[in-house]
């Protein structure tokens, strides 16, 4: 084969978490970024719960202590990462938060480097250098102005909670690659939505009691989308679940960043968002510096 079957699902889940991403810029825009996060969970398990039925008659389940723990990380990890990653969709252009989502590899790296003591060879160093000159690019509006990315970023919580959602995803990516080595993904995929649907059950029942009422008056208003959204999640979680049980996550993060060139060309000719060259040049830049990250 060409391709081998992990490269092949960790592209068509990033092909699905870019139009995800598009249909969740066009929900949001009269929802929250909680209400959207909560009903896509829903969805999404509701979605994966016959084939998970299917899938426990062939499969074996072993919830070891770690790989429980491993598991509890990966479900509170993805609860944050999603509700920052969609806040940051709702409150920023498409094409200018989504390339700081995609920044795991480059947090994987550092961490690894501070706390596991792994080498920061100069490969992984240019490519951080170059994330940091691509999301530069990005945010450059002001071509006479050196600080005005710097200043842009301070002022707009889109690009931070952006990237927040990417450092945490790294934290969850670990997590699922550690878990996934013992539990089938066909059993994990559901097993982290039902773990993230009750979590933000839990909340919502606490904190927000308003949005059982918003996320069904949201749902009745957009059923096909929302339906699409959640078959969509389930699909792309499994095929990136399968990917991580089949390789490293250093050589699966990587892939993902093809959602970077669609989300980014997507923001530019469905939402007419500005500066063009800019963003394609500093996307570009980006993902260079990402994949080196993980070489």
């Amino acid at each position: 084969m060409i391709f081998e079957a992990w490269f092949l699902a960790t592209a068509l889940a990033a092909t699905i978490w870019a139009v995800i991403s598009i249909a969740a810029k066009k929900l949001m825009e009269k929802s929250s970024g909680l209400t959207y996060t909560y009903l896509y969970c829903v969805i999404a398990l509701i979605f994966y719960t016959p084939a998970f039925l299917y899938f426990l008659t062939t499969e074996t389940v072993a919830l070891t202590p770690i790989v429980f723990l491993a598991f509890l990380v990966s479900g509170l990890a993805n609860i944050l990462a999603f509700l920052s990653y969609n806040r940051s969709i709702k409150l920023g252009e498409l094409s200018t938060v989504i390339p700081f989502t995609k920044l795991n590899p480059v947090f994987t790296g550092i961490l690894a480097a501070i706390f596991l003591a792994e080498t920061m060879t100069a490969v992984k160093a240019v490519g951080i250098i170059l994330v940091t000159l691509g999301s530069y690019v990005i945010l450059k509006d002001d071509e006479h102005d050196l600080l005005d990315p710097v200043r842009r970023f301070k002022a707009s919580d889109a690009p931070k909670l952006g990237a927040m959602s990417a450092f945490i995803f790294s934290i969850a990516a670990i997590a699922d690659r550690f878990a996934t080595q013992t539990i089938s993904p066909k059993i994990y995929t559901y097993l982290i939505y039902l773990f993230m649907t009750a979590g933000l059950t839990a909340y919502i029942l606490i904190k927000e009691k308003h949005v059982f009422t918003e996320a069904r008056e949201k749902f009745l208003e957009d059923k096909k989308l929302y339906a699409l959204t959640g078959l969509g999640a389930a699909l792309a979680s499994y095929l990136i679940f399968f990917s991580f049980s089949r390789a490293e996550a250093s050589k699966v993060i990587p892939v993902l960043q093809i959602q970077v060139f669609i989300s980014v060309l997507a923001g530019i000719t469905l939402f007419n968002e500005e500066n063009v060259k800019e963003k394609i040049v500093g996307s570009i830049i980006l993902v260079a510096g990402v994949i080196m990250t993980a070489i």
